[in-house]
């Protein structure tokens, strides 16, 4: 696979520090569950994985693994990294759900894709549908290993939070390369 490893290292770099600043910005909230309500780690799944492609998986993982363990600080916690997986999982089968299906004309978009609507409408509609996917398999996992019942109003909240965090990190790398574009044209005027 062409770049596999260079691709493979700057989604595990980004993505690992969405996590953390996202980890960082939970820190010192009262309630547990304030950070689900706007999960950016899921954005990167999603972006990245429409952008690379399975080439960005093993970047993803890593990532995931790391940040869960230093947010969790204890290895006892193995259902975590599977829920994580899950996540993960969820990202993968929505995005190829939605190529099979051909409900985007446009689904083999890339880096060097020019932006445009169908695009657009591809990576929100894996955003949504992974979204819904993550939130009921992430639930169901947690829920199996804690010996809980299935709480529907944390499948809504992690369906919500992973839309929102998802199209925050959009808008954030629509900005930064926005702001990049400006950049670099004001250099070529000089």
């Amino acid at each position: 696979m062409k770049n596999l490893f260079q691709i493979s290292l700057a989604v595990f770099i980004i993505t690992f520090l969405v996590c953390t600043f996202w980890a960082n910005l939970i820190q010192g909230t009262d309630t547990s569950w304030t950070g689900s309500l706007a999960y950016l780690p899921h954005g990167c799944k999603v972006i990245f994985f429409c952008f690379f492609g399975y080439r960005a998986l093993p970047g993803l993982l890593l990532a995931e693994a790391i940040c869960h363990y230093m947010e969790f600080h204890n290895n006892s916690l193995a259902f975590f990294y599977l829920a994580s997986f899950t996540s993960l999982t969820s990202v993968v089968v929505a995005a190829e759900i939605l190529r099979w299906s051909k409900v985007s004309m446009n689904s083999n978009i890339n880096f060097y894709t020019k932006p445009s609507l169908v695009n657009y409408k591809f990576i929100l509609l894996v955003i949504v549908l992974s979204a819904l996917l993550s939130s009921i398999f992430t639930n169901v996992t947690l829920a199996a290993f804690n010996d809980v019942a299935i709480n529907v109003p944390v499948i809504v909240r992690f369906f919500i939070g992973d839309i929102i965090g998802a199209l925050l990190f959009l808008f954030a790398v629509i900005l930064i390369f926005r702001m990049l574009l400006i950049q670099k044209y004001f250099e070529i005027i000089k």
